[in-house]
This record gives structure tokens, sequence and C-alpha cells, in this order.
């Protein structure tokens, strides 16, 4: 909550550099969050917690469910982030698994894992609606608002006749893979011809260029973002076998 509420003071000048934390940080002031003080807020969230459940006046409003906000991607602007520098920014598989300093040693950001023979604990309900709704008219939106990302659209040549195509990314097709996404090996599923593929010609017959999805269940950091905010209500978070998941030391 104070990360929401924190505030910049308007007589300060100073930049604060991108890794200092906002709580920390003598430049910025928690305002409204604190302003009644402690006992008023113990009683708020009290109030908040067992009689009201969050549905008390003062608080954020929303007219939709959050899956129900996502407009087509044929309406928005396309966005292009910049490359990471390796230095302030990092690709996701760096900023799940590398070590950051930590009480004099370093630890890992997120430390998550999960057996790799388990069941996925991240389950499609029907496993065709990604390339027949999400990506052709959302633009595949769980590649993107993923933060571990574990959903990956892969592209995949295959000629008419074979089983089976050969990706033209690391990994497979729609389907669930125990690995990271950086060194997954994954079954696939071919796409119903037509949706969300491209379809090409050579000289020696001729070519589907197929997208797929890819499920990198290791990487899972359990926001369940993508249960909430599939268009479709799709895709299902449950709880994984062993007690796999992220081990934050530095939180």
């Amino acid at each position: 909550m104070l990360m929401f509420w924190c505030r910049r003071r308007p007589d300060s000048g100073t930049r604060v550099p991108p890794s200092a934390s906002l709580i920390a940080c003598p430049d910025f002031v928690a305002g409204d969050i604190i302003r009644w003080g402690l006992l008023p807020g113990m009683l708020n969230a009290a109030l908040t917690t067992y009689i009201t459940r969050g549905k008390e006046p003062w608080t954020l409003k929303t007219r939709h469910p959050d899956h129900e906000a996502l407009r087509p991607a044929k309406d928005c602007p396309r966005i292009e982030y910049p490359k990471p520098d390796g230095t302030l920014t990092f690709d996701i598989p760096t900023s799940l698994f590398r070590r950051v300093p930590w009480g004099g040693g370093t630890a890992l950001a997120s430390g998550t894992n999960h057996d790799h023979d388990q069941p996925p604990h991240l389950v499609l309900s029907s496993p065709g609606v990604p390339e027949v709704v999400n990506l052709p008219f959302y633009a595949g939106p769980e590649a993107r608002y993923c933060p571990a990302g574990v959903y990956e659209y892969v592209e995949e040549e295959d000629t008419p006749g074979s089983s089976s195509g050969s990706s033209s990314s690391s990994g497979g097709g729609i389907t669930t893979s125990s690995g990271s996404s950086s060194s997954a090996a994954a079954t696939s599923r071919d796409v119903a011809e037509g949706s969300g593929s491209d379809e090409g010609s050579s000289k020696g017959g001729r070519h589907l260029r197929r997208q797929r999805l890819q499920i990198n269940a290791q990487n899972c950091l359990h926001c369940k973002a993508c249960d909430i905010k599939d268009p479709r209500q799709n895709i299902k978070w449950t709880v994984p076998e062993g007690g796999g998941g992220p081990n934050y030391s530095v939180m």
C-alpha cells in the first residue's frame, strides 16, 4: 500500500535512482495512508477486512472485471519496448534467476522452482482459445502481462501431411512445459488451420507458418495474473504439487 500512496515532495529536486526504495527514500513521503495515525489505520484495516470487505465507499471502484477491460489490439497503438541494457534493466530469464546483493552476500531474485515431473498447474479450459481468440484479436496478451515469461507464442513451419512442425523458437507449442523458457523442450499441438497463423509458399511445396502457445510453468511466480486477466477466463491457476513456486529471499 505504501508504494501506491508515496508521493514526491514538491520541494525536492533530487533524482532518485531506479533501484532505490520509495519507502526508504527521504525525498518521498507516505501521505494519506498514515495521515491519521496508527490507531485509525488499524481500525480502518479491521473495518475493511471483517465488515465492509472491500465495499467501503472511499475505496477504488471498477465497473467491470479486469478481464473485460482488455481492448482489441487493432484499437491500441503498438508499444515498442527498449531492449534491456543488462545494467539497470534485464530480460525476463535474467530477472528471474539472477543473483542480487543481499546481507553481505547474494541471493536469487525469485528462486522460483517447480518439480519437473509434476502435472501442469496452469490449465487451459479450452486448449484452442489462445490461437483462435487471444492471438488474432488481442495479439496474445498472456505473452506480455505475465511478469515471468510463462506464456510464449512461438512460430513453426509445417508442411502438409506432417504430424508436427519444427519450432523456430526454443520450445514447442500450445503446451505446458515444466522447464524454463530459456531451455524448455515441450511437446506441441498443432493450431487449427487459419487461426493466428500466416501461410507461405516455397519452391519445394507449400508451408504453413503457425503461431502456437508454449507454457513454461517452471517460471511461474504464482501472481495469478493469467487467471485474472485472460479475456475468455480460459486459464486456471491451480496449486502445484510439492510446494513448488517462488522462494523470495530478498523480501
